[in-house]
């Protein structure tokens, strides 16, 4: 008997809860990558330990882009690569703190993902791309900085980034 409900194609299949938080391999978090060694090391020591209030609910919206079907954006954009999803997922419950506020969370083009964080006058976007590099664009328009580039040990200090948008009036 038929529920009515058709199967979903591997590539929309939603991420289990062991899958939400993968074991990292050392090609894609070695010291060598795009974003620093102490960084990944504190995610793969911290994923899956957050406590912020707004978490299942971005884990929701991540869900939700793994829906999204091949022309998504009516252009040809490929759906999300759901291991990104993940690594964004980890990524957020590294960074969140009670006082960080919950991203926007939106596709790329490239089956990535796009966390942004946006007050008038500061912007922090990271771009998680499916090779796991990880892109920051941060304004503060307050103090007249902006910098946009690979995630690395010569961005600006990610948690000082959040924590000035969080409290940014």
């Amino acid at each position: 008997m038929s529920s009515g409900v058709l199967p979903m194609r591997p590539s929309q299949r939603l991420l289990s809860e062991s899958e939400w938080r993968p074991t990292p391999s050392a090609s894609t978090l070695d010291p060598q990558s795009t974003l620093s060694g102490a960084l990944m090391r504190r995610v793969r020591r911290m994923a899956g330990r957050s406590n912020v209030s707004w978490m299942p609910a971005i884990q929701g919206r991540l869900q939700e882009l793994l829906l999204l079907s091949n022309g998504w954006d009516t252009y040809g954009a490929p759906p999300i690569d759901r291991w990104t999803a993940a690594y964004a997922s980890s990524l957020l419950e590294v960074l969140a703190e009670e006082w960080t506020l919950p991203p926007n969370v939106m596709p790329s083009t490239n089956a990535g993902v796009i966390l942004e964080w946006l007050r008038p006058n500061v912007v922090v976007r990271i771009t998680v791309d499916p090779s796991n590099e990880l892109d920051l664009y941060y304004s503060d328009a307050r103090v007249g900085f902006t910098w946009e580039g690979p995630l690395t040990e010569e961005a600006p200090d990610l948690s000082e980034a959040l924590y000035r948008v969080s409290v940014a009036r």
